[in-house]
C-alpha cells in the first residue's frame, strides 16, 4: 500500500460523507412537524431510519458485488445485473403474484435469483474449469431472455398490482421493514468480512490468471467462490429492493479513479461511497415530486449515467498515459513513419525489432528529446511539445546507459534527479528531498552505496544508481534503453524484478528497447515490434514471438517454445550448420 495515511483520510472523509448524507436524508422535509409530534417520531424511527439503513446495505453490497466482478472478470464495464440474477429475482417475483402470493414476493425473488446462480455455475464449467468468459456470455443470454419472458407474462396473465411490479422492477427502498434490514446488516458484515480473505487473490487477480497463478493464487477455487459470494450479495438486494441499477458500475470506477486499484482500500470504500450514493438518490427520489414517489432506479440511472459520461470523458487522462497519433520523425537519413499507439497507465511495454528499426529513436521521442516532423505525442492529455521541461521532467524519467561520470557519490547523483521539484531560488536540499533519495537507493538495493564514488561501481551496481537517480524524479513513466545490454544474467534478472516491483506496486508506466527477446517475452505484457521505421505489430508477447514473424523480421531461423516455468514464449536460435 503506497500511502496508508491518504488512503485512511479518504475512508474517514467517505464515513463523514455517508454521516452527512444520512442526517439529511433522515430530517429531509420535517420542517412542518413539531419536535414534540408523535407522529415525527414515527416518521424518523418507524419509516425513514429502516430505510436509510436499507439503503446503506443494499448500496453498500451492490457496489462490492460490482467491484469483485469487476477484479474477477477483468472487465471494467461488468455489473452486478450483467449475470442475469436480476432477471431471474424479477421473474420470481412475478410468479409470487401469479400465484396471489404477494407477501412471499421476497423468498420467490431469492429463489428466481438462486436459481439462476446455480444454472450460470454449472454451465460455465468445462473440464473442471470455471470459464469465465462462458460465464458471462451466458449471464448476458439469461438477461434478454428473463427480460422477453417478463414481458411474455405480463402479456398473458391478469397480474394482480402490475404498477406495483413495474415500479419494484425499477427499484424501491419503499417497503422496507425492520426484518429485511436485520437480515441485511448480518450479510453485509459476513459479506464485508469474508471479501477480505481475498484482497491478495483480487489484487493478483489484476494481472491476469497465470500471473495469478504464479503468485501463489488458487486461481479456480477463487473464482468460484467470489462468483458465488458476489451472486448472493446481488440476490439478497434485488429480491429486497428490485433492480437498481448503476451502482455496481459507476462506484467502482469512481474509486479506482480517485484511489488505485488495491483491493484492501477498494473494499471497503466501496461499501461507504455505494451505501452514500444509494441513500443521497433515494432521499432525492423521495423529495423531487413530493408527495409522490419516484422509484430510487430513476435517480441512480439518471446521476450513474451523468457520472459515468463523466469519468468517461476523464478515463483517458486517468489511464492512458501516452498517446501517439500518426507521428512522423528522426533524422535526414531515417524516419520513423505512421506511429499511432495508446499506452495506458501501468503497462510494461518492451519495444522490440532489428538494429536500425528505429526503438532508440521512438523513445526519444517520447521522451521529447527528438521532436515530431508530424502527428503529436499527447502526455496525460496534453501535447507533449507543449509542455515545459519542468513538467516533463515531473512526469517522464529515464534510466541512462553507461555515462562517463568521475568524482561524484552515489547519493550526490541520486540527488540530481530531485532537481526538477526545487523550488524557484531553493539551494540546498530539503529534508523531504534527502528522505526521497534514501528511499530511491534502499528501493533498488544500492544505499549501502551511497558515499562510494560511482565510478568505483560495477556496471550492474551503476545500472541500479541509474534508476535510482530516475526514481528520484517520481515519474509516472520510466523509459530504459537497453538497460541490461552490457550486464551478466544475474544483473539482468536483478534489475528488470526491481523495474518489475516498481511497475507492480507503485504503477509506474514502463517503456523499454529489448533486443533479448526472451527477456522481453518474461517481463512485458505488451510488446511493439518495429520495422523500417514502422511498427509492423503491437500486441501481447504471445502474439508476436512466433517463429514465422521473428524470421520474417530478423532474417535468421529460430525454434519458438514455451519457459516451462512461466509459460511465456521462448526463442531459441539456430546456428548456420544447423539449418542450411
Amino acid at each position: 500500500m503506497k500511502n496508508k495515511f491518504i488512503y485512511l483520510f479518504w475512508i474517514l472523509f467517505f464515513i463523514f460523507l455517508l454521516f452527512s448524507v444520512v442526517l439529511f436524508s433522515l430530517f429531509a422535509g420535517l420542517d412542518k412537524f413539531s419536535f414534540k409530534d408523535s407522529l415525527r417520531d414515527n416518521i424518523i424511527f418507524d419509516i425513514r431510519l429502516p430505510r436509510i439503513i436499507l439503503g446503506i446495505i443494499v448500496g453498500g453490497l451492490l457496489a462490492l458485488s460490482g467491484l469483485i466482478l469487476q477484479g474477477l472478470f477483468r472487465n471494467v464495464l461488468v455489473e452486478p445485473y450483467t449475470l442475469g440474477i436480476s432477471g431471474g429475482a424479477a421473474l420470481g417475483a412475478i410468479f409470487a403474484s401469479i400465484l396471489n402470493l404477494k407477501s412471499y414476493s421476497y423468498p420467490f425473488a431469492f429463489l428466481g435469483a438462486i436459481f439462476v446462480i446455480i444454472f450460470l455455475y454449472f454451465f460455465s464449467i468445462k473440464g473442471g474449469i470455471f470459464k469465465i468468459e462462458e460465464l458471462l456470455l451466458n449471464g448476458v443470454m439469461i438477461s434478454f431472455i428473463s427480460s422477453s419472458l417478463i414481458m411474455l407474462v405480463m402479456a398473458l396473465f391478469n397480474v394482480n398490482d402490475l404498477r406495483g411490479i413495474i415500479f419494484w422492477i425499477m427499484g424501491s427502498l419503499e417497503d422496507s421493514d425492520w426484518q429485511v434490514v436485520k437480515i441485511g446488516i448480518f450479510i453485509l458484515f459476513f459479506g464485508l468480512f469474508f471479501s477480505y480473505f481475498f484482497w491478495k487473490d483480487l489484487n493478483a487477480l489484476h494481472l491476469g490468471e497465470e500471473e495469478a497463478m504464479h503468485l501463489g493464487i488458487n486461481v479456480e477455487r477463487t473464482k468460484r467462490v467470489l462468483f458465488i459470494l458476489a451472486s448472493f450479495f446481488v440476490s439478497f438486494c434485488v429480491s429486497s429492493c428490485g433492480i437498481i441499477g448503476f451502482v455496481g458500475l459507476v462506484v467502482p470506477h469512481f474509486l479506482r479513479m480517485v484511489l488505485s486499484y488495491d483491493y484492501r482500500v477498494l473494499l471497503v470504500s466501496s461499501f461507504l461511497v455505494g451505501g452514500t450514493f444509494l441513500v443521497f438518490s433515494d432521499t432525492i427520489a423521495r423529495l423531487i415530486i413530493f408527495p409522490l414517489e419516484l422509484p430510487v432506479g430513476v435517480i441512480t440511472g439518471i446521476l450513474g449515467g451523468i457520472v459515468f459520461i463523466y469519468v468517461l470523458e476523464k478515463i483517458d487522462c486517468v489511464f492512458k498515459m501516452i498517446d501517439i497519433k500518426n507521428l512522423i520523425c528522426g533524422y535526414k537519413n531515417f524516419l520513423l513513419k505512421d506511429i499511432n499507439i495508446k499506452i495506458n497507465k501501468g503497462e510494461f511495454i518492451g519495444i522490440i525489432g532489428p538494429n536500425g528499426s528505429g526503438k532508440t529513436t521512438l523513445l526519444k521521442a517520447i521522451a521529447g528529446i527528438i521532436k515530431p516532423k508530424s502527428g503529436e505525442i499527447f502526455l496525460d492529455g496534453k501535447p507533449l511539445n507543449k509542455m515545459s521541461f519542468l513538467d516533463r521532467a515531473k512526469k517522464i524519467s529515464i534510466v541512462s546507459r553507461e555515462l562517463d561520470i568521475d568524482f561524484i557519490t552515489v547519493e550526490e547523483f541520486v540527488l540530481l534527479g530531485r532537481l526538477p521539484h526545487y523550488r524557484s531560488f531553493q539551494f540546498f536540499e530539503t529534508r523531504k528531498d534527502l528522505e526521497v533519495v534514501n528511499q530511491c537507493m534502499e528501493l533498488v538495493g544500492v544505499l549501502r552505496f551511497k558515499d562510494r564514488y560511482i565510478k568505483e561501481l560495477s556496471a550492474g551496481e551503476r545500472q541500479l544508481v541509474y534508476i535510482a537517480k530516475a526514481l528520484a524524479q517520481k515519474p509516472k513513466i520510466l523509459l530504459l534503453d537497453e538497460p541490461t545490454s552490457h550486464l551478466d544474467i544475474s544483473f539482468q534478472i536483478k534489475v528488470f524484478n526491481i523495474i518489475r516491483r516498481l511497475n507492480r506496486d507503485f504503477e509506474i508506466t514502463i517503456i523499454s528497447v529489448f533486443h533479448d527477446l526472451n527477456l522481453a517475452s518474461e517481463y512485458c505484457n505488451r510488446l511493439i515490434l518495429l520495422d523500417n521505421g514502422k511498427i509492423y505489430k503491437d500486441s501481447k508477447p504471445e502474439d508476436i514471438l512466433n517463429y514465422k514473424i521473428i524470421e520474417e523480421i530478423y532474417k535468421t531461423k529460430v525454434i519458438e517454445t514455451k519457459n516451462p516455468i512461466s509459460g511465456k514464449p521462448y526463442i531459441f536460435l539456430i546456428t548456420e550448420e544447423r539449418w542450411l
